[in-house]
């Protein structure tokens, strides 16, 4: 995975598994985009290599949640995001619970905004839900599919950290949007096994 090295406030570690360029104009690039359109072959890959690399870098969590998309206040359990947390759930015993987080209204799509209008748009949004556990101490990784700007993560990680200062909050994406051609030489994945090596381990941010 690829680590990121420069985290916002409140936040602990991040990575992605790959780089997104956006358009998919590179194989993985496009098939991040297959994943959003909830290709199941493609999903169950995503899911296969993200599992792989939590246990090859020994992570571990105590519960899973997901950020949500511009039209959701509430997981639903029905997007190709949540197959991740399924089966990372499956693999590793761990709690999915993406209800854990919500949102106070349904918001303008990230992507046709700039970064001060990103902030802007989830100030105050999410909110942490009804059924939310006690989180002191724990290990909590938030899942999403594409990460640019961290405005969604750095909203979950504030409302999260507002009541639970001790948690060790992790986030992992799929991509992390880059725009220089080539950025994924060297990470390869293998559909046909529906398994994925890289040729880094996991992309720390």
């Amino acid at each position: 995975m690829i680590p990121f090295n420069a985290l916002p406030y409140g936040i602990d570690a991040h990575y992605s598994l790959c780089y997104y360029i956006p358009g998919g104009k590179d194989f993985l690039s496009r098939k991040i985009l297959d994943f959003k359109d909830g290709h199941p072959n493609i999903v169950s890959s995503w899911g296969c290599w993200l599992a792989d690399e939590v246990a090859e870098q020994n992570l571990k969590f105590d519960y899973v949640i997901r950020s949500l998309g511009s039209s959701e206040t509430r997981a639903g359990g029905n997007r190709p995001v949540d197959r991740l947390g399924e089966e990372l759930s499956r693999r590793f015993g761990l709690c999915y619970a993406p209800d854990i987080v919500a949102k106070s209204r349904s918001t303008t799509k990230l992507a046709l905004l700039d970064a001060a209008s990103r902030r802007a748009e989830l100030n105050g949004v999410y909110y942490l839900g009804e059924s939310c556990p006690d989180l002191s101490e724990k290990r909590l990784l938030i899942l999403d599919d594409v990460v640019t700007t961290y405005t969604t993560t750095s909203a979950i990680v504030g409302v999260i950290r507002k009541r639970f200062v001790s948690a060790n909050i992790t986030a992992i994406s799929l991509g992390r949007t880059e725009r220089r051609l080539g950025a994924n030489d060297g990470i390869t994945m293998d559909y046909l096994t529906q398994s994925v090596t890289t040729a880094t381990s996991l992309v720390r941010l």
